[in-house]
């Protein structure tokens, strides 16, 4: 069996204990307990977690303060200002009661854009396989003017393959992808366990996890390009947009959207258009046309998912475990979609990242 980090030994949280901390930690004492602060930290907004013993979340906090959006903490009269005063600005709007509760002495974790290009300092990528240990190892350091030292999970990259692959890189999903890993119990036999991870979002990733490791993963713009094109396009602009999932338009985008031959034959740019044209020609209400798009979407990032892993070799039944994490509207939407063709059923996890910035953080020896 593989030797197994500190994080995998000491971590085994499983989702009805985690849920259980979150609800009884809330609106107890909070900074008496305190161990770590954990930040995940995006383009549009930015999530703070209080952390106690054993990974408890004792409060949570989100600002729309993401590494594109800190305009608002411009001085007044002010068109610009270097980038790290501006995030260090939505650092203390977010931490700074927290930390002056507890003489600034608080750990602090940060996963997302944080650590890129554009972040408050860049954290290399590590090329897979890559684990919990490694991603600990890995952590950058920054340090505010007032001497808060914040350490940064790197991201994940796949170098491609001439003639067979393109490159592949991630940024924040490596927590939610160590989170999962540190609430999934060891098999008893201590067999290896493949994993297929799926994390639906503005740009979906599906993961392959063996050995508790990431070894593999791919990307779909889905959810970008499903945004774009109810927002901006011609095509599938809508106004009305219904807060209940249209089934019945959603099953027959999905269909569409998986399938290759017939009037599918042209593949997803054409069949995009009949977004349109059913509209135009009666068969969609406006109100059905984002269901529809979703469908045709959802159904096309399904397929593509097994068509890479028939490139690799590897099939559905390979896995032991489907898991998806993220939103649970989302997720659910998921789950529809892999019922309607025939998928193993996926669970559903929670919390993602909120455990994998705790179990990293305690593999680094943050916290004790």
């Amino acid at each position: 069996m593989k030797e197994q980090t500190r994080a995998d030994v000491i971590i085994r949280a499983d989702f009805v204990a985690w849920n259980w901390w979150r609800r009884c930690g809330r609106g107890m004492g909070l900074m008496q307990g305190a161990r770590l602060i954990g930040l995940d930290w995006g383009t549009s907004s930015l999530r703070a977690y209080l952390f106690g013993d054993n990974g408890m979340a004792l409060a949570e906090r989100m600002a729309p303060s993401g590494v594109m959006h800190l305009q608002r903490f411009l001085p007044p009269g002010k068109t610009e200002a270097p980038r790290e005063q501006l995030i260090e600005a939505a650092f203390d709007e977010i931490c700074a009661e927290w930390l002056a509760e507890k003489g600034r002495n608080l750990q602090v974790i940060a996963c997302g854009m944080v650590g890129s290009t554009v972040g408050w300092k860049e954290a290399a990528y590590l090329k897979v396989p890559v684990g919990t240990g490694a991603l600990a190892k890995a952590l950058t350091m920054v340090k505010t003017a007032d001497g808060v030292t914040v350490q940064i999970v790197p991201g994940i990259c796949a170098a491609g393959v001439p003639g067979k692959s393109f490159p592949e890189i991630l940024r924040g999903e490596e927590t939610q992808i160590a989170g999962i890993i540190a609430r999934l119990a060891v098999p008893e036999s201590g067999a290896s366990e493949n994993l297929l991870i799926g994390l639906p979002g503005t740009h979906s990733k599906w993961v392959q996890v063996r050995d508790r490791e990431i070894v593999s993963f791919s990307t779909f713009v889905t959810g970008e390009l499903y945004g774009l094109l109810t927002r901006y396009s011609v095509v599938a602009k809508s106004e009305k947009k219904p807060e209940l999932l249209d089934a019945e338009s959603f099953h027959l985008g999905l269909q569409l959207g998986r399938a290759r031959t017939g009037e599918a034959a042209g593949g997803l740019l054409s069949t995009i258009f009949s977004t349109r044209s059913k509209r135009v020609l009666s068969e969609l209400r406006e109100e059905q046309q984002p269901d529809y798009l979703s469908g045709l979407l959802i159904g096309e990032e399904l397929a593509s998912v097994q068509r890479v892993l028939a490139r690799d070799q590897r099939s559905l039944s390979d896995y032991s475990r489907i898991l998806l994490a993220g939103d649970r509207a989302l997720c659910a939407r998921y789950q529809a979609a892999c019922r309607q063709l025939s998928w193993p059923a996926p669970d559903f996890v929670e919390g993602a990242t909120e455990l994998g910035l705790w179990s990293i953080a305690w593999a680094a020896g943050l916290v004790n």
